[in-house]
């Protein structure tokens, strides 16, 4: 069975200033697969090998996640 990880790191202590952000590093086996960035007004997603993020913003995030089974 594989082994996640997730590495966190914040670069200011309120997410509510335009620019801040939290991102979280996920890891399988030591390998890195993405990284996820919250921020004050998206969510975003980078592939390993992808140099931009691909961001939503929150309400669309929300209806994403009450439609995923």
């Amino acid at each position: 069975m594989p082994e996640h990880r997730v590495a966190a790191r914040m670069r200011d202590l309120e997410i509510s200033k335009a620019g801040s952000a939290i991102e979280l590093k996920l890891y399988v086996d030591d390998e890195i697969r993405g990284t996820i960035q919250i921020g004050h007004g998206s969510f975003g997603w980078r592939g390993k090998k992808k140099k931009t993020f691909k961001k939503i913003n929150w309400t669309k995030f929300a209806a994403l996640m009450d439609d995923f089974r």
